[in-house]
């Protein structure tokens, strides 16, 4: 029986050794898995955000020139961090590339030539910020390499995200950025 219960005390001893050998490690994913949920989630809202934005730029597609072109980068402006729960960090809206709405920190800045909404263009880039090209008084030309000349919205948003472990750099230590270009004529 004593042999027993010491064999016993050696195995709950080993235990305890192999449990904090083990836990930082596990520790270390779980706290991971939170940081790159927290990462996948703020990504997910500045889409949604990014898609409201453009649905009112769409909603407003024929007035994308001179006169209202100021009023409509300013409405999309409006809707800009709407789902974050937070101010946005910065973000960019630029009707044709005339007028144009900057937000820092959940103050918006408006500014851009308004007359360069008139005027069509053939954008170029993936991601923001984009080259607009030569401009071009009626739409419809072919544009090099794709598409066609036409009047564009963009949209660029930017949230600011600290991972807590950023010196692993599994996520964006500074900001998550989206951006959207649409073609509304």
């Amino acid at each position: 029986m004593g042999s027993l219960m010491l064999g016993l005390r050696g195995r709950r001893g080993s235990a305890a050794i192999e449990f904090a050998a083990t836990s930082p490690v596990l520790l270390l994913l779980v706290v991971g898995a939170v940081d790159l949920g927290r990462g996948i989630q703020l990504r997910l809202k500045l889409e949604a955000d990014l898609a409201a934005a453009v649905g009112v730029g769409l909603a407003k597609a024929s007035q994308v020139e001179s006169t209202d072109g100021a009023t409509v980068a300013s409405a999309i402006a409006a809707m800009m961090g709407a789902n974050l729960g937070t101010t946005l960090t910065s973000g960019v809206v630029i009707v044709n590339d005339g007028p144009t709405v900057t937000i820092t920190n959940g103050t918006a800045v408006s500014s851009g030539t308004a007359a360069n909404a008139n005027y069509y263009y053939c954008p170029t880039g993936s991601v923001y910020p984009w080259t607009w090209g030569t401009s071009m008084t009626s739409g419809g030309a072919a544009c090099t390499g794709n598409g066609y000349a036409g009047k564009f919205i963009t949209v660029y948003e930017s949230q600011t995200f600290t991972p807590y472990f950023s010196t692993y750099h599994l996520l964006p230590s500074n900001s998550i950025p989206v951006s959207a270009i649409v073609q509304v004529q």
